[in-house]
């Protein structure tokens, strides 16, 4: 009798461990029904993209949608002031806007050119020249950036054959283009916040569903496969350093870091369609990450409601705070 007394206390004590783990899973994290009509969405609140100031912790630029426009903006996580800096009128390309060295803050154009700004909303000036660039990341300690470059159609020289050719260009703070390196991949999400390695998701057989997470080296161009992902309806949504040997990553079904040297994964949050994480930037002053959450919601028959919220959370997915933005 004593020995059952013993397993009850001990499956009681399992119970309370358990469910002192349910902040690692979204609550009501549901799949959205199928709809014969399909979806109509609105936008509530659209706050997305954050990326820490690399010389102030406590501030943060970010994209911004209300009505109809949108707007590179910053924000004092102390003082809770909000500032525009640029509203183009043709909106924005693909990509974060991204906050570098000198109080520059980088960012896609809708012309699909690289264009800074500084981060009080003088000095408006395009980095890159060649057609078709997308995704700017910065490296704070190197001062430079990269982009991904996309030529359709490119000429092959001693062949009469065209194809589509996707590059990673490093240029720096000045837009002089120092180098380039292929893609091999089929989207680009990067993570350059470390001195050498690109981080960066790959996955080039869509018959496969298994994508790779990769690190490159921008130096000596040698890639390493560091960890695996399941992309089929899982979109990549994110990453970020924490250090040279740990890597943060997002995708629509959880938080993963990955122990870079034994290339391990955990996953850290499990979420899903109605509400995931992306857009990672880590600030080390404060050990924190801050991303997009976004949380989709059925509110009429056909009819899908997207609200993005900036949270703040550590390095292991916990404590998150939501970073309340003044419109």
């Amino acid at each position: 009798m004593k020995k059952i007394h013993n397993y009850l206390i001990l499956a009681f004590i399992v119970s309370i461990l358990v469910c002192c783990r349910y902040d690692k899973i979204e609550p009501k994290c549901e799949t959205l029904p199928d709809s014969q009509k399909g979806y109509d969405y609105t936008y509530s609140t659209y706050n997305y993209a954050p990326s820490f100031n690399p010389n102030n912790p406590n501030e943060i630029a970010f994209y911004r949608t209300l009505s109809s426009k949108i707007e590179i903006c910053t924000y004092n996580l102390l003082t809770n002031k909000v500032n525009v800096v640029y509203s183009p009128p043709t909106g924005f390309g693909t990509g974060t806007p991204e906050w570098g060295n000198d109080n520059w803050i980088f960012f896609p154009m809708k012309d699909r050119q690289i264009w800074k700004i500084k981060a009080n909303g003088d000095s408006l000036m395009q980095i890159t020249q060649r057609i078709y660039n997308l995704s700017p990341k910065n490296n704070t300690i190197q001062k430079k950036m990269i982009c991904e470059n996309i030529c359709f159609g490119c000429y092959n020289p001693g062949t009469s054959e065209t194809t589509d050719k996707r590059d990673i260009f490093v240029y720096n703070k000045l837009g002089l283009l120092l180098d380039s390196m292929p893609l091999i991949s089929s989207i680009a999400p990067f993570a350059w916040q470390n001195s050498d390695n690109i981080a960066l998701f790959s996955h080039l057989d869509p018959s496969n569903p298994i994508g790779t997470v990769q690190v490159l080296n921008s130096n000596t161009k040698e890639r390493t496969d560091i960890g695996t992902y399941n992309f089929n309806g899982n979109s990549e949504n994110g990453l970020c350093w924490i250090d040279n040997n740990t890597l943060i990553y997002m995708l629509e079904d959880g938080i993963y870091k990955i122990d870079v040297a034994a290339k391990k994964t955990t996953q850290l949050r499990v979420t899903c369609e109605t509400k995931n994480y992306g857009s990672p930037s880590y600030s080390p002053a404060l050990n924190k990450i801050i991303a997009t959450k976004t949380i989709l919601k059925i509110v009429g028959e056909n009819l899908v409601e997207i609200t993005n919220k900036l949270c703040l959370m550590d390095t292991e997915g916990n404590e998150e705070r939501e970073v309340l933005i003044p419109e």
